[in-house]
């Protein structure tokens, strides 16, 4: 996935996106605009507030959704 169309998906809020990343399950958890966002990745967690911040959190090995995006299977 490109990484604008998964900022997009993270910024419309509609839905859990679920990936995979070197045989890891993630979950990316936008709850509410007003809320939090969750991040999993295998047993690790981070609750962030943007779309911006969950793109850049270096959760994956010192690296973002940014950097692995285009590697990652989206379900």
């Amino acid at each position: 996935m490109k990484r604008r169309e998964l900022y997009q998906l993270i910024d419309s809020f509609a839905i859990d996106i679920q990936f995979e990343y070197h045989g890891v399950n993630g979950l990316i958890m936008p709850l509410h605009r007003d809320n939090n966002i969750t991040l999993l990745y295998g047993e690790d967690e981070a609750v962030l507030k943007t779309p911006d911040e969950v793109m850049a959190y270096p959760m994956f090995g010192g690296k973002s959704l940014k950097d692995i995006c285009e590697l990652a299977v989206f379900y």
